[in-house]
């Protein structure tokens, strides 16, 4: 697959730091106003803005300029939108 005119590189997709709240687990015991206190864990993640609407961010770490199928993307993060904090762009 050839890129086709217009269409950008895969090396042109911005980087970025992605800061988000993933979810968490915690074992044991808590009273009903405890439970909803618990943390999140807060995480950083960099990559390569693949694609941001509004259900969710794509992230990936290495892309492949692969000559029989045409550009791909590996090393896939999807993030819901309601779970990022900020975005800052790195290049």
């Amino acid at each position: 697959m050839k890129k086709r005119r217009g269409q950008k590189s895969l090396r042109d997709l911005p980087i970025v730091e992605i800061l988000w709240d993933d979810t968490t687990g915690h074992p044991g015991w808590y009273t009903a106003t405890e439970a909803p206190e618990l943390p999140f864990a807060r995480c950083w993640t960099v990559g390569r803005l693949v694609s941001r609407g509004a259900g969710g961010i794509t992230l990936c770490a290495t892309i492949s300029p692969d000559d029989e199928t045409g550009p791909e993307v590996g090393d896939v993060w999807r993030i819901p939108q309601a779970n990022v904090r900020k975005i800052r762009r790195l290049r």
